[in-house]
């Protein structure tokens, strides 16, 4: 790939066979960012993040293996953090040291974060909505738990991303 031109170049490599799919219609285990590729897996009864290189080879594993929801990460537009859900909750890992923060913390499931342009803000789906409906949420990186509503629905709500000016499309 030419980074300058935005062309393939060269004869394709397949890097993995194994990306798992929660079968959530607008959810795929695979992300794209920046110049980083990341896919989820199931390896046994826990998930892990690894990272592989351009020729498929595992070069390292993002912390420890956790109860990584299926199709629930992306990376920050800096690809310095992803935002990932464990269990039910949302947490940033910093991609350096592995470090964790609880960016969710409610007895409601939070899923399929989606990281604003500056990289302030995730909106995520959450069962918080409306008779237990998958709603739209958002939380600030510098305030975790102070979660605002984008959307609220009688009916479950899908993440799709943001604008560059910062406003949230669904």
């Amino acid at each position: 790939f030419n980074e300058q031109t935005g062309e393939l170049t060269g004869d394709p490599v397949v890097v993995t066979s194994e990306i798992e799919n929660a079968g959530h219609i607008g959810h795929s285990g695979l992300d794209a960012s920046g110049s980083t590729l990341a896919w989820w897996t199931r390896p046994g009864d826990q998930s892990e993040l690894r990272w592989l290189d351009r020729s498929g080879a595992s070069s390292g594993v993002l912390g420890e293996a956790d109860g990584y929801r299926e199709s629930s990460f992306a990376f920050s537009p800096d690809d310095k953090y992803l935002a990932a859900t464990i269990g039910d909750d949302l947490w940033v890992i910093d991609v350096a040291s592995g470090g964790r923060q609880r960016l969710t913390d409610h007895p409601a499931i939070d899923v399929a974060p989606q990281w604003s342009a500056n990289g302030t803000r995730v909106a995520f789906e959450s069962s918080r909505g409306i008779v237990g409906n998958f709603n739209l949420y958002a939380a600030s990186i510098a305030r975790p738990n102070d979660v605002q509503a984008l959307a609220e629905a009688p009916l479950s709500l899908a993440t799709v991303g943001w604008t560059p000016s910062g406003e949230f499309v669904w």
